[in-house]
């Protein structure tokens, strides 16, 4: 999740979902930087103290899995990503 932080490749977590947002960065209300400052990350807190219904509602399109912690070698989490035809792929955070 963490290496999904720069302009071309902007990932963010809010609530559990995963949501991929490079594409919406031209149209967001508050400028590109107010999510970019926050990509890699769980924004979950900053999300919920500044959108309106609405815009949890527009995060829809972007989203892309669920944070799943794992009890793997390494005690990191993983995304599950959804929607890939039942191939069960993930990414590590």
């Amino acid at each position: 999740m963490e290496q999904h932080d720069q302009e071309d490749d902007v990932w963010i977590v809010v609530a559990g979902k995963v949501y991929d947002c490079t594409r919406y960065l031209p149209d967001h209300p508050g400028g590109a930087d107010s999510i970019t400052i926050n990509a890699g990350t769980d924004t979950t807190e900053e999300f919920e103290a500044i959108h309106s219904k609405k815009a949890w509602k527009q995060l829809e399109p972007w989203y892309i899995g669920d944070v799943a912690v794992r009890g793997n070698s390494l005690g990191q989490s993983e995304v599950e990503r959804s929607g890939l035809g039942g191939l069960g792929l993930r990414s590590m955070l």
